[in-house]
């Protein structure tokens, strides 16, 4: 409900360095009036096109990538920039593989899945926690319902609507106290 009223009704905050065209631009496109938004009108993406931000910009030959890109990250490696990637990603998986912690395991197996898992955690029930760091568990919980739209142009959309969801809390509680009964039962018969 907050995210919903920050969205719809809060100032954007811009940050001072923007030039006064960039701020312009994001100002346009951010208006929430989508009539009077920058490309919402009858020009569409014209009147962003034409907008001062762009101005000098050949948008002919941004489409036909033509314009080299000022931008310029500070790359050490001379592929192109997919192969770049791939080299990262294979020379740290090939360290991974190399590492001490992982000596003996068989590579082709655990991607096949044919390693069986030697970790089986302790589970009692479908509801059991005991796995989980506390810091999760001993929280409180927080009710954050999505609340009904506060737009006028809503109003009463949601009138005589009275559906209710199962709980499914309510299930999980009689599903753990059988089980639970299941489980006292079958101890007493030891």
């Amino acid at each position: 409900m907050v995210v919903q009223q920050q969205i719809t009704g809060a100032k954007p905050k811009f940050p001072k360095f923007l030039s006064s065209n960039a701020l312009s631009l994001l100002k346009g496109l951010l208006t929430r009036d989508p009539a009077q938004r920058l490309g919402g009108g009858p020009d569409g993406a014209a009147a962003i096109k034409r907008h001062p931000f762009f101005r000098g910009l050949s948008w002919s030959a941004l489409e036909a990538r033509q314009l080299e890109s000022k931008f310029k990250p500070g790359v050490k490696c001379s592929l192109p920039g997919e192969l770049r990637l791939c080299a990262f990603v294979v020379a740290v998986c090939f360290a991974i593989k190399r590492h001490p912690f992982f000596r003996g395991l068989s590579w082709s197996a655990l991607e096949a899945r044919q390693l069986e898992n030697k970790f089986k955690p302790g589970v009692k029930c479908s509801l059991s926690v005991e796995n989980f760091d506390k810091i999760w568990t001993e929280q409180r919980p927080v009710d954050s319902p999505c609340g009904t739209p506060t737009d006028p142009a809503y109003a009463g959309a949601f009138e005589g609507f009275t559906y209710v969801a199962p709980s499914f809390m309510a299930s999980s509680m009689e599903a753990w106290g059988a089980a639970k009964a299941a489980q006292q039962q079958q101890q007493q018969q030891q």
